[in-house]
């Protein structure tokens, strides 16, 4: 969705191709440049409920309303970045979400099969399940950054990403029009900024890589054909399951 935009993907997608050519030699200069245009920084804050009928102000979802091209080109600077996590196979196997191919299948039947692995077997089998309050909404610049480093991007390019974050203008919208803008300074990943899903996957592979290295009995799976799985955890955004084993077993 555009913020204080009069214009609409819509309009750019059925624009004729020697405005879409102009739009293009526009975000070439951008990144040639490192500019971060003025208006990119404008973001609407347009807050819609969790829970249907909830007045509870602190329990909304901030959706981010930005800039049309801004948009565009954060997921074209974001498809570049992760073709190289891909190539290099830096995303974890037990990330699930916002991932091509990947659902909250996965996730949900890896508990289900152990713990009817274990009544089966009659094993022991420990699961401990948790949910991150307000995470994704309040993440601080320093941690998508030092996220970002972890997996490599170069450091020119973290800097032209913190641009995007530096001076940012928030605008929340009311039944009066939008408020006054203020500078957000916990917000790395907006909900509505085509970065963020996979910057979080990001994120929450530090977190899953200091688990799995302290995870000393992960639970172990046998099918009769001999092949041994071994599971310790699994996680979907925000929600992150850990399993393990009795140590006797």
């Amino acid at each position: 969705s555009a913020a204080s935009d009069v214009y609409k993907r819509q309009h750019i997608a059925y624009a004729p191709e020697h405005v879409q050519r102009s739009i293009l030699q526009l975000l070439n200069a951008a990144f040639s440049n490192r500019v971060v245009f003025d208006s990119w920084r404008d973001e609407l804050t347009y807050r819609t409920e969790k829970v249907p009928g909830d007045p509870d102000q602190m329990n909304k979802r901030p959706l981010k309303l930005q800039n049309v091209l801004r948009k565009m080109w954060i997921g074209m600077l974001k498809n570049r970045i992760v073709r190289v996590w891909y190539k290099h196979g830096l995303i974890d196997s037990d990330q699930h979400a916002f991932l091509k191919g990947k659902s909250t299948a996965a996730p949900i039947y890896a508990r289900k099969f152990v713990l009817a692995d274990a009544r089966y077997k009659r094993l022991f089998a420990a699961l401990g399940d948790i949910d991150l309050h307000h995470a994704y909404d309040q993440t601080e610049r320093w941690v998508k950054e030092m996220s970002l480093r972890r997996f490599g991007v170069p450091e020119e390019a973290l800097d032209y990403l913190a641009e995007f974050d530096r001076n940012n203008r928030n605008l929340v919208l009311t039944a009066f029009g939008p408020g006054e803008a203020f500078e957000a300074l916990m917000g790395a990943y907006a909900q509505g900024d085509d970065f963020s899903p996979l910057g979080w996957v990001c994120s929450m592979d530090w977190k899953l890589e200091v688990c799995t290295m302290h995870s000393t009995k992960p639970y172990s799976i046998h099918d009769s054909m001999g092949t041994t799985a071994r599971v310790s955890n699994t996680i979907y955004a925000v929600s992150y399951t850990h399993l393990r084993a009795h140590e006797s077993e």
